[in-house]
């Protein structure tokens, strides 16, 4: 569920709905509220206050590795709703972090774990 734009009882609805069918959930771009009152509505569920996220019955990791590449903490955010979208998937992630301009050289310790990544989301400038 994508809550930007909706209302709580919106966002609740939904989410409970889709919960009660598939016993797994994620809602992306959540305000504060709306995060307080999915975790009311499903108590079983994880707050992700950073990412803005809420997430329910993750499942366990079937599908190839995915690596997330954030430049600084002001990209943390958004890396970590790339992180939960892609465990929700059921890939396996891998988080490299502060890996920007002034941080270069640390990506060069990632690149042998990169490679056997399916996929890279490079998150900077957020």
């Amino acid at each position: 569920v994508y809550a930007a734009g909706k209302t709580v009882e919106e966002c609740v609805a939904a989410g409970t709905r889709l919960a009660a069918a598939h016993g797994r959930l994620l809602v992306t771009r959540c305000r504060p509220e709306q995060l307080d009152a999915l975790a009311a509505a499903l108590p079983r569920g994880t707050v992700h206050a950073r990412a803005g996220c809420f997430a329910l019955g993750l499942p366990r990791p079937t599908l190839p590795q995915v690596a997330v590449v954030s430049a600084g903490t002001s990209d943390a955010a958004v890396a970590e709703e790339a992180e939960l979208t892609a465990r929700m998937r059921g890939c396996r992630v891998l988080r490299c972090p502060d890996c920007g301009v002034s941080g270069l050289h640390r990506i060069a310790a990632w690149l042998p774990r990169l490679r056997r990544s399916a996929a890279v989301i490079v998150v900077a400038g957020f």
